[in-house]
């Protein structure tokens, strides 16, 4: 992946996006200062490809991201968790109500590159499932 994400980073990762969309009904600008503080600088600093996807009981609720790494992880979180509770237009938007039965999943992507290969049974032996992605074009 390039950029190794503590435990401690990862929890901080999920409180950034549940507070990102609190923000929206209640100030929690304190509370995005104090994970911005304590989010590990290459965090703070580094881009990479961000999704947020938002779960109700299991299902899809909201999902915004980059593929490419457009924004360093600290504002791809904020700014992509907000979209998906606010912004994704096959969901209405979220209510107070919802966000604290709200399951979030933060995906960082590495920079996507070329993979050369001559047949669909070559492809499908160098890609890892539930790791790679696919861009196809």
């Amino acid at each position: 992946m390039g950029m190794k994400v503590s435990k401690g980073d990862q929890q901080l990762l999920l409180d950034l996006a549940r507070q990102s969309i609190r923000n929206h009904f209640i100030s929690a600008q304190k509370e995005i200062g104090r994970i911005q503080q304590q989010l590990s600088p290459e965090l703070m600093s580094g881009h990479m490809g961000v999704f947020v996807s938002l779960h109700q009981q299991g299902r899809l609720r909201g999902c915004i991201g980059n593929i490419e790494p457009v924004k360093t992880v600290f504002h791809g979180v904020r700014d992509n968790s907000n979209h998906a509770a606010f912004n994704d237009s096959r969901f209405s938007p979220m209510t107070p109500e919802e966000l604290e039965t709200t399951t979030i999943e933060i995906s960082l992507l590495t920079t996507p590159k070329q993979i050369e290969y001559s047949d669909p049974q070559q492809l499908l032996s160098i890609l890892k499932p539930d790791i790679d992605g696919v861009i196809i074009e």
